[in-house]
């Protein structure tokens, strides 16, 4: 724009100045002269009026050439400096913002060639422009914050490089410094902007002095009007002034021919004066004709266009859509020429690069359902909004999902979740076309490949997740079809209430993430409302963790031995060791803590120390009463499942050189209800180092007797709950036989568990029972206590 301005006030400003200094002679032999437009004829004749000139004046010489020097140098100091200067800076501008759409479209496609080729690239050419420009202006480039700017961006790329190149790519940290790239580009285009219009003031200021120093001339030539030597030294001195203005001017109108954006100018009447050639290419690429074009840009305008006399705007940018494209529009108010000039450039990429960006960054790619970010800005927007307005906030989870994943593999439980996510936004595509039961505006959410979320407002003060729910049962009612097969799956639902629950939004989220760990506990119950007490037993749950983990360091835990007896012959054959806590002088329940253990994954080294303690114990007693006594241990699933678990009963036993037959493993039917074939792989392993396994809790699982054979079992232990009410009750006393009469057909040893009463051990003793363990002959004892017990008994 400014080349343009530049060169039309050049002109006009040659033209008036020689108009009022010639005569119509040399006006029209100056006309002539230019539309010849030989540069070496307007040089010669040029050089025979000053000769003439200084033939008879040459002092008047001297003044005129001193005059004529300076506006010379002032205005080659114009052309040859500023005006580049100007397109340098415009370069730069139109580079850095290349250089973020190229990032931008490197997030997208997750193409490193972007930036280690093309960014660098353009970054070179940003650097040698940034030289050219120093140089112009001798070595100093204003604001040298430009500098340390581009410096930061440069480095905000590189650290996006390095985050999207590697192999765990942190999205999150990509949006955000995309964010600061961006920012940082604006903060160099404002500061570009403002080198702009530093130099553009300094144009404006040589052009003034450029005027003032012709119109001195014009005062001083004006008193020798009369000497035709005087006209002569003017005429000449027009001509190469224009000579050389105009050079200059083609110079600079080639690059609105050659730039590859349309450049069109308006005047004041709305009439299109000018377009360059790549506006001809834009025309064919839409298919548009000039009169289409004509009647697209007053519209495109039209809002601008009207009181440009009291514009205070030099620029105005905005954008358009046009057919298929999206443009970068700037609108420049030539007030000296009363005209506008439309430059536009095509962003249409760009903006598709820029909506996908902004998809995914709202958006699961793989189910298309909104992510949890999305979720938080709806929820805000609907406190804000509506903030009297109840709502259920409901958290849906697949039941058993790392089992799913375990079991079959990551892509099979990825594409279940996929077909669970289709199966939500199919119930919420129904609710909302029933308007009987419009619940929800804004669901559903996908927070994890497990995990959804929706909120529903209350109609009429009823809260309606409980129809949803009953729609997402019935729905799992049929089983998930996948290119995996078919699966048959659950799903648990935490549910919470605005402002029943809490006022924000973190508390709601917190709280129905609290009724969803309650849901997932309970078997037979799949929707769960928050209550305050789930709040009393997290804070409880959180306490038992933590003072667990010193537990073992602080020796507040203890192993306590129960005696096994043999009913043959009633001699002691073993000891169950069992675990102990007293915490602050208060007693906590096994009961209590052992899940906290196993659902934290303390039970890992909870179940170490007992192993070692118990072999610590067990080598001991072997070695001071009788090599056949057995102590057992209580192995838990997560325990038993272990990868290492092998290697820490091999490195017990070894380190305190217990024979492994003296160690019995307590192994619930709960570590046997799935993976059969890896559990008799596991314990076929176990049996090779030596050591004796049981069954505990026998008869209250679902463990396959398919798969009981195979297992290399030597004792199964009968559960209490059956021997308890045994003296009383036939179904239990049918319960204890069956099992017994199991026992004896796998060739395994019986004992039973919880025996209180003497009419327990009379129908133990009656149906052959081999061993019993109970209060009727002993508490778990400490070590000590059941030293004692064992140096009064005969071992067998």
């Amino acid at each position: 724009m400014l080349v343009k301005s530049t060169d039309a006030a050049l002109n006009k400003l040659a033209f008036n100045q020689a108009y009022k200094r010639c005569f119509g002679f040399y006006v029209a032999v100056g006309r002539y002269i230019l539309i010849k437009n030989n540069s070496r004829v307007l040089k010669r004749n040029a050089l025979i009026i000053y000769a003439v000139i200084i033939i008879f004046t040459v002092g008047l010489l001297s003044v005129v050439y001193s005059n004529a020097t300076s506006v010379k140098r002032d205005t080659l100091q114009f052309i040859d400096k500023y005006l580049p200067t100007l397109n340098l800076i415009r370069e730069m501008g139109a580079n850095l913002s290349e250089q973020e759409r190229l990032i931008y479209e490197y997030y997208a496609s997750q193409d490193s060639q972007l930036y280690t080729i093309n960014f660098s690239n353009i970054n070179q050419e940003i650097k040698q422009q940034a030289v050219t420009l120093s140089q112009l202006l001798d070595g100093q480039l204003p604001h040298q914050e430009i500098k340390a700017e581009q410096t930061e961006l440069q480095e905000l790329v590189k650290q996006f490089h390095i985050n999207m190149d590697s192999n765990a790519t942190d999205w999150d940290l990509a949006r955000e410094l995309l964010v600061n790239i961006t920012d940082s580009r604006k903060n160099i285009s404002r500061m570009l902007g403002a080198l702009e219009n530093e130099t553009a003031h300094k144009v404006e200021i040589k052009y003034q002095d450029v005027v003032t120093q012709l119109n001195n001339t014009n005062l001083f030539v004006f008193s020798y009007s009369l000497i035709i030597f005087l006209l002569a030294l003017i005429v000449g001195r027009y001509l190469l002034a224009y000579q050389s203005a105009s050079e200059k001017a083609n110079r600079l109108a080639q690059f609105a021919e050659r730039t590859p954006n349309p450049i069109i100018s308006i005047n004041d009447a709305g009439q299109i004066t000018y377009f360059n050639p790549a506006t001809d290419s834009l025309l064919k690429a839409l298919k548009l004709s000039h009169e289409e074009l004509q009647k697209s840009v007053l519209n495109m305008i039209e809002k601008f266009f009207v009181n440009k006399s009291n514009k205070t705007e030099d620029v105005i940018s905005f954008e358009h859509i046009m057919m298929t494209k999206t443009f970068s529009c700037q609108l420049h108010w030539l007030k000296d020429l009363n005209q506008y000039d439309l430059h536009i450039t095509d962003i249409t990429e760009r903006k598709v690069a820029e909506n996908q960006l902004q998809f995914q960054a709202f958006h699961i790619q793989e189910t298309g359902l909104k992510n949890k970010n999305k979720l938080l800005l709806d929820l805000s927007d609907q406190l804000t909004d509506k903030p009297e307005q109840h709502f259920s906030l409901c958290l849906v989870e697949i039941r058993q999902f790392n089992l799913l994943t375990s079991t079959n593999g990551l892509k099979a439980a990825s594409e279940v979740s996929t077909q669970f996510a289709k199966c939500l936004a199919s119930i919420f595509n129904h609710e909302q076309s029933n308007v009987h039961h419009p619940h929800s505006s804004q669901a559903p959410y996908q927070l994890s490949e497990s995990v959804f979320a929706f909120y529903l407002p209350w109609l009429e003060g009823t809260d309606p997740s409980p129809d949803v729910h009953s729609s997402i049962e019935k729905h799992l009612e049929s089983t998930i079809s996948t290119r995996y097969g078919d699966f048959l799956i659950e799903c648990d639902m935490g549910v919470s209430y605005y402002p029943d629950h809490g006022e924000s939004i973190p508390t709601l989220l917190q709280r129905s993430r609290m009724a969803l760990e309650h849901a997932i506990t309970l078997e037979h119950i799949n929707r769960i409302v928050f209550d305050h007490s789930f709040s009393q037993q997290l804070e409880r749950t959180v306490f038992l963790t933590d003072s667990l983990r010193t537990a073992i360091a602080s020796q507040e835990l203890a192993l306590f031995f129960q005696p096994q007896l043999a009913l043959k012959n009633n001699k002691i054959v073993g000891f169950e060791s069992l675990i102990r806590w007293q915490h602050q002088n208060n007693f906590i329940s096994p009961a209590e803590f052992i899940p906290v253990a196993e659902h934290s994954g303390l039970i890992i080294s909870l179940g170490e120390w007992i192993l070692n303690r118990a072999c610590e114990v067990a080598a001991q007693w072997v070695d001071q009463f009788d090599s056949k006594l057995v102590i057992a241990v209580n192995i838990s699933p997560r325990q038993f499942r272990h990868p290492d678990f092998i290697e820490h009963v091999k490195n017990a036993l070894q380190r305190h050189q217990l024979p492994p037959h003296n160690l019995e493993l307590e192994i619930t039917e709960g570590v046997i209800m799935h993976n059969e074939e890896d559990v008799i792989e596991q314990l076929h392993a176990l049996k090779a180092i030596g050591v004796q396994l049981s069954i505990d809790d026998f008869g209250t699982g679902y463990s396959s007797l398919a798969y009981l054979k195979q297992f290399p079992i030597d004792k199964l232990k009968i559960d209490q709950s059956f021997v308890k009410d045994s003296h009383n009750n036939k179904a239990d006393q049918a319960i204890i036989r069956t099992i017994v009469d199991l026992g004896k057909n796998l060739d395994v040893q019986l004992i039973a568990e919880g025996v209180e009463e003497q009419a327990h051990v009379d129908y133990l003793k009656s149906i052959q029972c081999d061993e019993l363990q109970g209060y009727w002959f002993s508490r778990p004892l400490n070590v000590e206590d059941a030293t004692e017990l064992l140096e009064n008994h005969e071992v067998k």
